[in-house]
């Protein structure tokens, strides 16, 4: 994430994962995200 971006970032989410992988697709961590959100409210 560029420098410029970061500075609108006011709540970063980690994303823990297994494996290799050090990224995920936006719309993959768009859904992961979106399901614990559900999950929690």
């Amino acid at each position: 994430i560029s420098k410029d971006v970061l500075s609108y970032i006011t709540h970063p989410i980690l994303i823990p994962g297994k494996g290799t992988a050090e990224s995920l697709n936006v719309g993959i961590a768009c859904g992961i995200f979106l399901a614990e959100w559900n999950r929690a409210i």
